[in-house]
């Protein structure tokens, strides 16, 4: 409780405000508590509560003195309702229900703690729909609609969270970021090694000075405890290797290398003569292929083709094909003569790569190839390859890969299809050309 006021009367006689009139007038000495629960409550000198009615803002200048006490006495009725701060400039005592001072800070009251706060944070906790084992509650988090996206604070500073225009949360408009790793190799069997658990793949580049160090790419998949030789590609170039090679100065490419699976890649000295060799490695996020360079295969062909009598070979890939020095097809023209026109068209083993050829017969025409490298004997040499030409149209076909002939190539034509027929076209009936190299 706090003390009883005393002050002087017109006399000058000093009189106890509790207990004595002061030039006949009776004053009630109030006091300000802060109960345990957390309420705010005005009390008289006993300490027994006062009805109070304070709305808005209580001005407070300075110790109130005799004459303000006698000229401008206070009212006090009601219940105490408080809207907003109590502006304190001066002398004010609160008290908390045990009579005990209570530190208050000039500009306004402190918010009461207790229940008071307990019960204004109540109506923004939301409970769960199922109680957590642990029981705990939580408060409503609101989110920012951000069409465009802006650039955080400084390292440390907070963000709101942010929706896009259909109220989906942004986790993420840009590749992740993932540090480099950095480090020197100054002697044989030294390392730098980099975690890419969280990466799809990695750039690798070396600089320094340095002479004659040889590194070998590593890999790891169960966080660097083995390590296993791994690929990489040149950035300039679709050279794959799993070793640097001898260098003695910082090379003018980069490697490239897909780490989808592996939990560590390293660079491991192999070779080491002198000076400072300094590795980067960057990890990146988009998932690649494994070594691009090495998708594309050759497509060859060996050996020989055999088709059964009647048959004929259609495939319709584009031409495009390296053939000779000059990257061109050789070909052989044909004018029927009024014969089988058994001819050699190339001596020595070669490729078939498309032919074209028209019939002006009133029947059908057959262009016959032998594998071989001399004219073939109609009739007793097998052909290999039988182009039919309905008659009096065109066929024109073109096989990317090439058709092999081992021995040579050979044409022919009749008017039957058969392996053995041996019937002679009529002069003009086929023309056309035969695309080989």
């Amino acid at each position: 409780m706090a003390d009883d006021i005393s002050i002087k009367d017109a006399s000058d006689e000093t009189r106890n405000v509790a207990t004595d009139e002061v030039d006949g007038r009776g004053f009630q000495l109030v006091k300000v508590c802060f109960g345990a629960d957390g309420a705010v409550s005005l009390v008289d000198g006993t300490g027994n509560p006062l009805p109070v009615s304070v709305v808005g803002t209580v001005p407070i200048s300075g110790a109130l003195t005799d004459t303000e006490l006698r000229t401008s006495p206070v009212p006090i009725s009601g219940t105490v309702a408080i809207s907003g701060g109590v502006a304190i400039a001066g002398s004010v005592e609160v008290v908390n229900d045990s009579g005990n001072p209570l530190p208050v800070s000039a500009g306004s009251l402190p918010l009461p703690t207790g229940a008071a706060t307990e019960a204004t944070l109540a109506s923004i906790v939301k409970a769960e729909d199922a109680a957590h084992a642990s029981g705990d509650a939580g408060v409503q988090v609101l989110a920012v609609r951000a069409d465009t996206d802006g650039p955080m604070g400084a390292d440390g500073d907070y963000g709101p969270l942010q929706l896009n225009a259909v109220g989906r949360l942004k986790v993420s408009t840009q590749p992740g970021l993932i540090a480099p790793t950095t480090g020197n190799i100054t002697g044989n069997g030294q390392t730098v090694a980099c975690d890419v658990s969280r990466a799809s793949n990695v750039m690798l580049y070396c600089t320094g000075t340095f002479s004659t160090v040889n590194c070998a790419f590593e890999g790891s998949i169960d966080g660097g405890t083995t390590w296993f030789a791994v690929q990489a590609v040149r950035s300039n170039a679709n050279t794959v290797e799993t070793t640097t090679g001898n260098l003695s100065a910082a090379p003018a490419y980069a490697w490239e290398m897909s780490v989808n699976g592996l939990t560590n890649v390293r660079v491991r000295a192999t070779a080491f003569t002198s000076g400072t060799q300094v590795w980067r490695i960057q990890p990146a996020p988009y998932a690649t292929e494994p070594i691009p360079a090495i998708q594309v295969a050759a497509v060859t062909q060996s050996g020989s083709w055999t088709l059964a009598a009647g048959t004929a070979l259609i495939a319709d890939v584009s031409p495009g094909v390296r053939t000779t020095a000059t990257n061109a097809a050789l070909v052989s023209k044909l004018i029927a003569a009024g014969t089988t026109n058994a001819t050699s068209v190339k001596a020595s083993a070669g490729r078939v790569y498309g032919w074209s050829y028209s019939n002006t017969a009133a029947s059908a025409r057959y262009v016959k190839l032998y594998n071989k490298a001399s004219a073939p004997t109609v009739g007793t040499d097998t052909p290999v390859m039988l182009i039919a030409i309905p008659a009096g149209q065109s066929v024109t076909q073109f096989v990317g890969p090439g058709v092999s002939f081992a021995t040579g190539i050979a044409l022919a034509t009749t008017t039957g299809y058969a392996d053995a027929d041996t019937g002679a076209v009529t002069a003009g009936d086929v023309v056309g050309t035969l695309f080989y190299a």
